[in-house]
């Protein structure tokens, strides 16, 4: 069983786990701006939870 990163840096950019295709695709919804993330955890892209 590989591991499953939800949140990373790359480029300057958070990205999130997009936990709503798991567990058949992992992908991540890039957030550029306060707004981006503020829209991935409304859209439910991240267990907010599991970020503590």
């Amino acid at each position: 069983m590989r591991e499953i990163i939800t949140l990373k840096w790359e480029k300057g950019n958070l990205l999130l786990l997009d936990q709503t295709l798991l567990p058949n695709t992992v992908t991540y919804a890039t957030c550029k701006t306060l707004e981006d993330v503020y829209q991935a955890i409304q859209t439910i892209y991240v267990d907010f939870e599991h970020l503590m």
